[in-house]
């Protein structure tokens, strides 16, 4: 569960930069990280899927932590 938070945090972090590009060059080298960044979701989109669902069923049975997931 760490990991997976960590990862978010890092991702939320790389998509919160204001920058836009003041030129072409720099438009598209964002344009590139961008797509990067895209695939790196794709990629994680499974075990994040995972974790969601493990906290879903812990709440559906009760978890004492439940407030917490």
């Amino acid at each position: 569960m760490a990991d997976e938070e960590n990862w978010i945090k890092e991702k939320e972090q790389i998509v919160s930069v204001d920058d836009i590009g003041h030129d072409l060059t720099t438009v598209y080298l964002l344009i590139s990280k961008h797509k990067a960044l895209e695939a790196d979701v794709q990629a994680h989109e499974p075990q994040l899927m995972s974790v969601a669902a493990v906290g879903d069923e812990l709440i559906s049975q009760g978890h004492f932590g439940a407030d917490r997931i």
